[in-house]
């Protein structure tokens, strides 16, 4: 009986040891599972602001090409606004109270009447200006007076005409405001 309790007395001290050994590996793996999930967390926290400094560097790359296309679009209005200066320029001023007189009273019957009846009270309305002789340009354009090229293409793109029904005038009209503002 002695040979079996010498055996079993090393087995438990090989088991006891085994535990010793055995809590040591799990206080080690739950140390390393630890310094795992701070990585994790690390990597997400990384993660996360990679993808933030991503977005915005896309929202500044917009931006800066938003910015090129509008200082292109301003570069061209710059010549246009040299051209009316210059025309400002070469014209004495008097004209102008004639033309805005005559664009005021177009805009006062824009709606409601066909461009044939408004381009005869514009050929009256200058007839009468020239009788109480009001300086006005010559020839001058209500639509150029209140407008830009762009919106006149845009306008014949969108196939706004007088001989057109209202409704459909209505509905191009409402696409232009939204399309220019």
């Amino acid at each position: 009986m002695e040979p079996k309790r010498k055996r079993a007395g090393e087995a438990k001290s090989q088991l006891d040891a085994g535990n010793t050994k055995l809590r040591a590996v799990k206080a080690r793996v739950a140390e390393l599972q630890e310094t795992l999930t701070q990585l994790e967390n690390q990597y997400k926290e990384a993660n996360d602001e990679r993808v933030a400094v991503q977005k915005q560097a896309e929202r500044t790359q917009q931006r800066l090409d938003l910015a090129q296309r509008l200082v292109g679009a301003l570069a061209s209005e710059n010549v246009r606004w040299a051209d009316g200066v210059k025309t400002l320029e070469e014209d004495d001023y008097s004209r102008t109270v004639g033309d805005v007189l005559l664009a005021s009273a177009f805009v006062s019957y824009l709606d409601g009447y066909s461009m044939l009846y408004r381009r005869r009270l514009v050929d009256q309305w200058r007839k009468l200006m020239e009788e109480m002789k009001i300086p006005s340009s010559d020839q001058v354009e209500p639509v150029k007076l209140l407008t830009d090229d762009a919106t006149i293409a845009l306008c014949i793109a969108l196939c706004i005409s007088p001989h057109y029904k209202p409704e459909i005038q209505s509905q191009s009209l409402s696409a232009v405001d939204r399309l220019t503002s």
